[in-house]
């Protein structure tokens, strides 16, 4: 499909618990597609999942708010940026993260997570994330262009890229 290969959201405040998401694809979003919608995620798995373009576990687009607890982005894939998560630019996404494991993701920039929004880290470890653009690659645990970034008790280990393995972070105000 388009949009959310395995979830499409696109109004509503959900909250989702206990679910793997698993082996799906899109262009945006594989596992998951959030515009105009706030959903909360209790103990939920992206695993295996594709976009061609971007998000291959889930896609936070215009005026989504993604709010995650004590889940994981596991070897998800995505054409462009964004392997384990993607945020939207000027478009008001937002996700806060806490307790969340992102591993094994690929993208082309990006690997673990690319934000051009508003992002909250807490107690979350990305690791073994791997950008694929080879020279003009970049940030394969996290890429950031722009908005903002916040993390706590964050751990980056083992992500590969040729430009910043672990983070890049590029016009972003970060704490």
């Amino acid at each position: 499909g388009e949009l959310g290969g395995g979830i499409l959201l696109k109004s509503g405040s959900p909250t989702l618990r206990n679910l793997l998401i698993e082996g799906n694809e899109a262009n945006m979003g594989g596992g998951m597609y959030i515009e105009n919608s706030s959903p909360g995620l209790e103990q939920v798995t992206f695993r295996q999942n594709k976009a061609s373009f971007v998000g291959g576990g889930a896609y936070v687009a215009g005026n989504g708010h993604l709010v995650m607890s004590n889940g994981s982005f596991e070897n998800n894939e995505s054409g462009t940026n964004g392997g384990g998560l993607a945020l939207s630019s000027g478009s008001g996404a937002a996700a806060e993260l806490k307790n969340v494991t992102i591993s094994g993701n690929k993208a082309y920039s990006g690997a673990g997570i690319y934000s051009a929004a508003t992002l909250k880290l807490e107690d979350v470890t990305i690791r073994y994330n791997s950008s694929t653009g080879g020279s003009s690659s970049a940030g394969g645990g996290m890429y950031t262009l722009g908005g903002t970034v916040t993390m706590t008790r964050v751990t980056l280990e083992r992500n590969t890229a040729f430009g910043g393995g672990a983070a890049s972070l590029n016009n972003t105000n970060a704490t």
